[in-house]
């Protein structure tokens, strides 16, 4: 399993951890479940489930919660 530290933001996530991304919907939060695919400098790929597709998304790490 690969694990990588956000050194700006101190946030660690690991392959195939499950998440819950909280996306920006104009002024509303939405708390969507995902599995983080890697993380990256700035970055955490995910994979979620959005409108009936599923989608990988580059997020920012704040937004992101350990589940």
């Amino acid at each position: 399993m690969n694990s990588v530290q956000d050194k700006r933001y101190g946030n660690t996530f690991h392959e195939n951890e499950l998440v819950t991304w909280h996306s920006l919907d104009g002024s509303t939060q939405i708390p969507i479940p995902a599995v983080v695919i890697r993380q990256e400098e700035d970055s955490v790929i995910i994979k979620a489930r959005i409108q009936d597709t599923i989608k990988e998304i580059q997020v920012n790490p704040e937004q992101l919660f350990h589940r």
